[in-house]
């Protein structure tokens, strides 16, 4: 990223962020998912994803499929 860009474009030389240690990755990997996050309800769904969603929620509502919590799922598959 040069000092007239605040954003990175795809692109660009990025290699130098490889060359971060593993934690400074997995932050600057973190802050850009949670800059997306913070963002993604800006984005139109298209007609087939709302009714995808629709769907999936439907099977939910009707107890045909399981659903278990994130931090769940990752410490059992962790422990595999």
């Amino acid at each position: 990223m040069n000092s007239t860009s605040s954003t990175m474009h795809p692109s660009a030389d990025h290699s130098g962020i490889f060359a971060l240690p593993v934690e400074e990755r997995i932050d600057l990997a973190q802050r850009l998912w949670d800059s997306v996050r913070d963002e993604i309800d800006a984005l139109p769904l298209t007609a087939a994803q709302r009714a995808e969603i629709e769907r999936r929620v439907a099977e939910i509502d009707a107890g045909a499929v399981h659903c278990e919590p994130f931090d769940a799922l990752m410490k059992r598959l962790l422990a595999e």
